[in-house]
């Protein structure tokens, strides 16, 4: 299990292994720059970076101790280095000034920052290391560390952050240490983050152990890549889901939907529409079987579903009158495996605003984005504040909710929650969110748990995206996710 820990945890967990391996705590951060520096020349390899002007600028604190380790092993290795320290205060923490006299040992140029005026200009192409408040930062920076923040954020030079960026501070990676932090997750804290390597500083092992289960979130899924599979498996063994979608105008999402539930591994997929929508669907994807309802350009009921091992409905299906009340007077008396998306959650956002009563069939799966979320549960002062009654209403009313985003979080109705760590920006196009309900509804029919298919769900569609990104596409549409699905190792 990878384990996502704030700011303050990690602080704890280094404490924690400074008295427990025991180790002194200038010798892990010597530790955590080795790992750093050995990260960084694997990187200069992928990206043909030879000999650059490389600039570490530090704080006084811990993360300026990092980027002085860091400076000392980069010289050792011959690279030229320039080092600037911001100073804000008479002297650093006792880690930083030991470091410090180990740079000036080696008679490694390094300049102080008091004023705008020592800002240095950096030239194109140079290789900018920011190592200045990392975890530490607790209040918002002043005017001499913003002034040099923008000068570092010149775009014709490559940034790297230790640890963590400060505010402001745009990173093209950010090198951070043993598990993935909380910052990360929340476009308020982690947008400038860059692309996110995670090292390992061998950090103790027992300070996971005695967390609380309530002190920690979880990477959403950590695939087990050996799956055995039957071959005597009919297709009626792998699962019969409905996919309740469409009205005119909006079929394409019944279409995403339907077959995104086939490509995850579903064996057989009927898919309930408008009339209007038959044809459409019979000639796009001539394996699905077709239901529609009497209206022609909205549903107006649900049909029997008995014969069905799950259910997705919401995608595409309009807010017409009628369709909101089919979800009012039916929705609530599913016994079946049951995800919600799109028009269905925005359906019974608009029946609570009208006072009426709606209650989730117990153990749904509702996937949101922020704003659908929004109207259901009321505005969130942030991302972080979002979260919290994210895992409240997921114990309060005992459902799944995939709260999608960047690093999608899925609440269980114990209040666990698992982020995403492996989205990508290829997800941002229309049409995945119908992608992903699909191959969740695929995973519940296939006799997943709610919570299971939920975790696999966002992992394979995000998974879908990074198999692309791979292949060197840059622009993809949903129907591409779809397309790789058959070609990603399967989990369970």
């Amino acid at each position: 299990m990878k384990y996502v820990l704030s700011n303050l945890q990690i602080r704890e967990w280094d404490k924690y292994t400074i008295s427990h391996e025991p180790i002194a705590s200038i010798d892990l951060m010597e530790r955590a720059a080795v790992a750093f520096v050995k990260q960084l020349l694997l990187l200069m390899q992928e990206k043909e970076i030879s000999l650059p002007h490389i600039y570490i600028f530090c704080g006084q604190g811990n993360n300026g101790g990092d980027g002085l380790a860091i400076a000392r092993l980069l010289a050792a290795k011959g690279f030229a280095i320039k080092v600037f320290v911001l100073n804000l205060k008479p002297k650093g923490s006792p880690d930083f000034e030991l470091n410090l006299e180990r740079t000036m040992a080696l008679h490694l140029s390094v300049r102080q920052i008091t004023t705008i005026e020592d800002i240095p200009q950096i030239p194109n192409q140079a290789l900018v290391i920011e190592a200045l408040f990392g975890t530490g930062l607790n209040n918002s920076i002043n005017s001499l560390a913003s002034a040099l923040i923008e000068t570092l954020n010149q775009e014709k030079v490559f940034r790297i952050a230790v640890d963590m960026p400060t505010t402001g501070f745009k990173a093209n990676y950010t090198f951070t240490f043993e598990v993935f932090k909380t910052s990360f997750l929340f476009p308020e804290t982690g947008a400038d983050a860059g692309e996110i390597k995670v090292l390992s500083i061998g950090l103790h092992p027992g300070f996971l152990e005695q967390l609380e289960d309530t002190q920690q979130y979880y990477n959403s899924f950590e695939p087990i890549k050996f799956e055995v599979i039957s071959r005597f498996n009919m297709k009626w063994q792998k699962g019969h889901a409905l996919i309740v979608a469409g009205s005119y105008g909006m079929m394409g999402a019944a279409i995403l939907s339907a077959k995104a539930t086939l490509y995850a591994g579903c064996g057989m997929v009927t898919v309930y529409i408008p009339k209007v929508g038959y044809t459409i669907l019979q000639s796009t994807i001539p394996e699905a079987l077709v239901q529609t309802d009497e209206a022609l350009t909205e549903i107006r009921s649900l049909p029997n579903t008995q014969k069905y091992n799950a259910l997705g409905i919401g995608m595409g299906m309009g807010l017409h009158s009628y369709t909101v009340a089919a979800i009012e007077r039916e929705v609530p008396k599913q016994t079946l495996p049951l995800l919600l998306d799109a028009d269905a959650l925005n359906a019974i956002a608009s029946l609570w605003q009208e006072g009426k009563t709606f209650t989730f069939p117990k153990q749904s799966i509702i996937t949101p984005h922020a704003k659908e979320f929004d109207r259901l549960f009321g505005k969130s002062l942030n991302s972080e504040a979002r979260l919290a009654k994210q895992i409240e209403m997921s114990k309060a009313l005992e459902i799944i909710i995939v709260l999608k985003g960047t690093h999608t979080s899925i609440s269980d109705t114990t209040g666990e929650v698992w982020f995403n760590l492996n989205g990508h920006p290829l997800l941002a196009t229309a049409g995945s969110g119908d992608v992903l309900s699909g191959i969740i509804t695929s995973y519940l029919a296939q006799g997943k748990s709610p919570i299971l298919a939920a975790r696999m769900g966002v992992y394979q569609h995000a998974n879908a995206a990074q198999y692309i990104a791979a292949k060197g596409i840059i622009n993809a549409s949903a129907a591409m996710l779809i397309d790789a699905l058959p070609y990603l190792e399967p989990v369970h």
